[in-house]
């Protein structure tokens, strides 16, 4: 689910979120929106979903559940299309 741009980006860090766990993205979401410092592009429940959005946004910071199908093979398929991007393991 992309979100809509909730004003200025320009100091923004863009964040993605890609988790099967549903309590665990409304926290993240929660929090992300509450905090200035960042851009929440989008939360994702899959992989999947996630790249074909991927193609419209640039994300800086991505936190990816590595234990769902596909996890780790997202990541690496992301660092491979943004070297430069941060990615944090979510481990439930």
């Amino acid at each position: 689910m992309t979100l809509p741009n909730s004003g200025s980006s320009l100091s923004k860090k863009k964040v993605l979120i890609v988790d099967s766990n549903q309590e665990n993205n409304l926290v993240l979401k929660t929090w992300f929106m509450t905090h200035p410092d960042f851009q929440l592009l989008g939360v994702f429940q899959s992989p999947q979903i996630a790249l074909g959005d991927l193609k419209n946004l640039s994300p800086e910071l991505v936190l990816v559940g590595i234990d769902i199908p596909n996890g780790i093979k997202f990541c690496k398929i992301l660092r491979k299309k943004n070297p430069s991007v941060c990615i944090v393991a979510l481990i439930n």
